[in-house]
């Protein structure tokens, strides 16, 4: 910065313009001295700058008050009570300054519970839809595995009838019999069955002198023929029997593969 800027911008009062501490009882002699060495440098003589020769007035100007007591007396005053005002200015602005950022530290401290709080808030909404998702899961699978249970009981159930009913022993014993051969079979003892019936009552005629004669001759062989009769019946009734528990083993059998 050049003198004649700093004379003309730079300085506040007429002690800063000669370079001299503000005191109110300077000594003349003193003024002159830095009204001397501020005028060579600001002279328009010497210095080439358009603005010395108002530099240099001002310097004039400085001299002629620092040397007039009154002047410097009120010039004082005046100095101490705009740097008394600077100060309470700056006073002010400290304290401001302090004050926002005391209120900024507790904004962001506001804002950062503020987002801690939220952050928990969701961690807690997450957790309950987690928790109610995994109760619907387990509700899902019991009711899932309560319908499996109750399908195998009504399978059970419905298996049982077929399962408990004992088989003839001599079924068991004797070798499989294919489905034609069974037919064939009960056609066979059937046939029998209804003429040993028909025979049966046939012998119910009304000629009961011929039956009461026949009876004696014919006693031994009625016996064996009841003893057949029997016979043949409860092996109809066997082969019906087997005939009906293949034939439930296969609708099964379907209904499973379907």
């Amino acid at each position: 910065m050049s003198e004649v800027q700093r004379v003309l911008s730079g300085c506040k009062n007429c002690f800063e313009i000669l370079r001299l501490p503000v005191d109110q009882n300077v000594k003349p002699s003193s003024v002159r001295e830095a009204y001397r060495a501020a005028s060579l440098l600001v002279h328009p003589d010497k210095n080439k700058d358009p603005r010395s020769n108002q530099a240099f007035q001002a310097v004039q100007a400085a001299k002629e008050l620092l040397l007039n007591d009154e002047e410097r007396k009120k010039h004082c005053e005046k100095i101490k009570k705009s740097v008394a005002e600077d100060a309470a200015k700056q006073a002010h602005r400290n304290w401001m300054q302090e004050a926002f950022n005391c209120d900024a530290e507790k904004y962001y401290q506001e804002k950062e519970r503020q987002r801690k709080a939220k952050k928990e808030a969701d961690r807690l909404a997450q957790k309950r839809q987690w928790g109610e998702i995994n109760r619907l899961r387990n509700e899902e699978e019991a009711r899932q595995q309560k319908l499996r249970k109750s399908a195998d009981n009504r399978q059970k159930t419905f298996l049982d009838p077929v399962q408990k009913q004992p088989p003839a022993p001599s079924i068991r014993s004797e070798p499989a019999i294919s489905t034609t051969a069974l037919h064939s079979k009960i056609t066979q003892l059937s046939r029998e069955v209804c003429g040993a019936e028909q025979h049966s009552s046939t012998d119910d005629s009304p000629h009961k002198s011929k039956k009461d004669k026949k009876k004696k001759k014919e006693k031994k062989k009625s016996s064996k023929d009841k003893k057949s009769k029997k016979e043949k019946k409860d092996k109809l009734q066997q082969l019906r029997m087997e005939r009906y528990l293949r034939e439930a083993k296969e609708s099964i059998r379907e209904k499973r593969i379907l």
